[in-house]
């Protein structure tokens, strides 16, 4: 015979498969339409913009910002790469230890 505390896991199991099954995700503890949202650490949030990507728990889109570490900006120049948490173009500028050279 099962204990209660098994019984409870084994829902909680088939609930998540379910869910799986339906095109549906689990964010955090909320289930979300993959298709549709996005989870950003445990948020959810609607997918807008051509490339949706999280910067942490913040959605953008990466077709046109870049997620540097942990802060989103505006794509510039031919070779947008991040320097910290700040944007630069890599075909003009070097990153030298986290600052812009």
């Amino acid at each position: 015979m099962m204990a209660v505390r098994e019984i409870t896991i084994l829902l909680c199991l088939a609930s998540l498969l379910t869910v799986a099954k339906a095109g549906r995700g689990v964010c955090g503890n909320r289930s979300y339409h993959s298709s549709f949202q996005l989870c950003c650490d445990g948020t959810v949030h609607s997918k807008r913009g051509k490339q949706p990507s999280c910067c942490g728990t913040k959605p953008y889109d990466a077709a046109f910002n870049l997620c540097c570490n942990g802060t989103v900006q505006a794509k510039n120049g031919i070779r947008p790469s991040c320097c910290g948490t700040r944007q630069y173009d890599a075909a003009f500028n070097k990153c030298c230890n986290g600052r812009i050279c």
